[in-house]
Parts: C-alpha cells; sequence; structure tokens
C-alpha cells in the first residue's frame, strides 16, 4: 500500500533544500500509529524554533499532532490502533503547523 505524505515547510529556506512530500510503501496491516512512526523515524518532517508541533490530519480530520521527539498527541476520538487503511485509504497524509496546538489545549 502506498501512502503519499505533504508536509508544510518549516522555513523559507525548509522548501528548497527539503522535500515537501514522500511516498511511503507499506504493508497493508500497518496501524496509523506504526506509520506515523516510521515517517518521524524517517527524519522526513522538519521544525524550527517557532514551527515545533505539526497537525496529522487526512481529508480535513485531524488525528494527532507531533513534535521533535517523535511524540504523539492523539485526537479525541482517533486511535493509533486504527489501520491506516481504514483512517488514510487513497487520502494524502498532510502535517501542517497549526496555532491552536492538542498541547496547548490539553
Amino acid at each position: 500500500m502506498k501512502i503519499a505524505v505533504i508536509r508544510q515547510a518549516c522555513c523559507s529556506a525548509d522548501d528548497q533544500i527539503n522535500a515537501l512530500d514522500a511516498m511511503y510503501e507499506v504493508d497493508a496491516s500497518i496501524t496509523v500509529d506504526a506509520l506515523l512512526q516510521k515517517i518521524c523515524a524517517s527524519n522526513f518532517l522538519q521544525y524550527s524554533s517557532t514551527h515545533s508541533r505539526l497537525s496529522v490530519e487526512v481529508a480535513g480530520r485531524q488525528l494527532a499532532e507531533v513534535g521533535p521527539s517523535g511524540i504523539l498527541s492523539w485526537s479525541a476520538n482517533v486511535s493509533g490502533a486504527e489501520l491506516a487503511m481504514t483512517s488514510i485509504g487513497k487520502n494524502t497524509l498532510h502535517f501542517f503547523f497549526r496555532p491552536n496546538a492538542i498541547a496547548a489545549r490539553g
């Protein structure tokens, strides 16, 4: 199963130096948590001092937030144990910097 991933640049040079999109080939039985851990471990996500929390979204639905440490904060009614195929399907997985972080609200 292929999952398309797009991330927002963390600074003006980021989009010139690093790729903002990637394709991950994963087993159909992978969970959302395992997929996000794989993405975090790949160093695809980039952060800066002013952009340190990424919102993980699919089809306008926030699944979680993640920071440079790779620790995930799950949105309400979202389980990392869900299959990625069920939660994401053929949609693109997006990582955006958002001002109202789950961690800040928590």
